[in-house]
């Protein structure tokens, strides 16, 4: 299990914030099988992995019915649903426990709350997300322009 000063969301934040953090964070259990979080869900809150692995896939409809496509494998340590934090009212994506998988999840008005008292946790946290995002859009660009080899 990992502890909040190992996730890379919050790099850069003080032992003091991690455990503001700690206080508002919500602990959710997974069974293997179980939907993490849901395409078109409400996007309301993130989570970070602080045990097990998932797999986030896409739906895709098609005439013989839908279909799944695995976009990636992400494991302890890893953030997901964070796009909900730049207004995203619902999921993109599935985030499937491929395994038993424990997680912490922060309320979007939780975190809105704390950032009253303490806009530097998330400013810390928008600039690592904004780092995260920048990093997965650079290596899907790299991904597509692989197809076309």
């Amino acid at each position: 299990m990992v502890d909040l000063e190992e996730i890379e969301l919050f790099r850069g934040l003080s032992r003091s914030d991690l455990r503001r953090l700690e206080k508002i964070g919500r602990r959710k259990e997974f069974a293997a099988g179980q939907a993490i979080l849901a395409e078109s869900d409400a996007a309301d809150y993130l989570s970070v992995i602080l045990s097990g692995a998932a797999s986030v896939r896409l739906r895709l409809s098609a005439q013989s019915g839908e279909r799944y496509v695995r976009l990636a494998t992400v494991g302890a340590g890893a953030t997901i649903g964070e796009m909900g934090i730049f207004g995203a009212n619902k999921r993109s994506a599935d985030v499937i426990a491929d395994q038993p998988t424990t997680c912490l999840a922060f309320y979007l008005h939780d975190l809105n709350r704390l950032a009253k008292r303490h806009p530097v946790i998330m400013h810390t946290i928008m600039a690592n997300v904004n780092r995260n995002l920048a990093n997965r859009l650079r290596a899907a660009n790299t991904e597509i322009r692989s197809l076309e080899q």
